[in-house]
């Protein structure tokens, strides 16, 4: 689709593959932050992340497809033949998924030529460094831009706030759950993937929410401008793979430090992190929260893959 000019957990299974890609616009980021390098964002590593959705500049906009989710992993068994939780949820993945409308959050579509009556001085960029490299004591992104003008993509803390909580007014949310498939090339079974290309693009609301509001999805022909957050826990071993792919803003943190910073409006990108950089001890159960925006419009698409042992399975998305 063209772009329009004016507009608008509950469970992980055991091995995840992710792919992500969505609609972005502006030059895509040769790598990470200084920070989320020196925590083991690197290319070649064992955790690659790749990113797609629109290509556009802030000039203008060309639409491209692109993204996909894979989920790796496999059903293990215990030395009693249990089944692990990656068999209990059944390859699905429960997160928590919260809409917007544009039209009514600076955040969403921000540049000036989208809405020209904000004269915002905002543009589709990448963006790294919107977020500190912790997560927040309510394991929410701590937003790094200060509570002036915000930053090239974004208008201040304060509107921030409302992309991952529930907030009257701004907002409506609703879990979201992405069923992960075993991945038939994999002949170990380990690997699971989820892959929005399959469905032509990750548009999980559409008719939903505030979508569901006429003129539906903001008039256009899908429901963009979402947030999307997940949490779970995966038991460290050497040599898993998790990877992504998709835009726009997306945050990877594991044991509540950044370990992929995808933030901004902007083109498909991809990254790579290599576990074995992040001091795991092997054995060990560690926190995993990841954090994407879909803020602009024409394409979104939504990819994983992993082979991560994810063990928590009932992990309630704070609202």
């Amino acid at each position: 689709m063209s772009k329009r000019a004016h507009l608008g957990y509950t469970c992980w299974a055991s091995a995840l593959s992710l792919a992500l890609g969505c609609s972005a616009a502006g030059a895509k980021n040769a790598g990470v932050s200084g920070a989320a390098a020196s925590s083991g964002v690197e290319a070649g590593g064992s955790l690659q992340l790749v990113t797609g959705g629109n290509n556009a500049t802030a000039a203008g906009a060309s639409a491209s497809t692109g993204g996909s989710l894979a989920l790796g992993g496999g059903i293990a068994t215990g030395e009693g033949g249990a089944p692990d939780a990656a068999q209990t949820c059944d390859g699905k993945l429960t997160g928590y998924v919260r809409d917007f409308n544009a039209a009514q959050h600076p955040d969403f579509e921000p540049t000036d030529f989208t809405y020209p009556m904000r004269a915002s001085g905002k543009y589709l960029a990448d963006e790294p460094g919107i977020v500190e490299m912790a997560l927040g004591p309510d394991l929410k992104p701590v937003y790094a831009k200060g509570d002036g003008s915000g930053s090239a993509t974004t208008t201040g803390s304060a509107n921030f706030a409302s992309w991952f909580h529930d907030t009257e007014g701004l907002n409506q949310g609703q879990e979201l759950t992405l069923q992960f498939t075993r991945d038939p090339a994999d002949p170990s079974g380990k690997k699971w993937f989820y892959d929005s290309a399959t469905t032509m693009g990750f548009f999980p609301i559409d008719g939903q929410l505030l979508g569901a509001t006429p003129p539906l999805n903001e008039g256009l022909m899908h429901n963009y401008h979402f947030t999307f957050e997940l949490h779970t826990v995966f038991k460290y071993q050497a040599g898993q793979v998790f990877r992504f792919r998709g835009d726009d803003d997306v945050w990877i943190y594991i044991n509540h430090q950044k370990v992929v910073d995808l933030g901004g409006i902007h083109v498909a990108e991809e990254r790579t992190v290599d576990l074995s950089t992040l001091a795991l001890s092997d054995g060990q159960d560690y926190p995993l929260d990841g954090f994407f925006a879909e803020r602009h419009v024409t394409d979104s698409n939504f990819s994983m893959e992993t082979s991560l042992e994810f063990v928590k399975c009932d992990i309630v998305v704070p609202k």
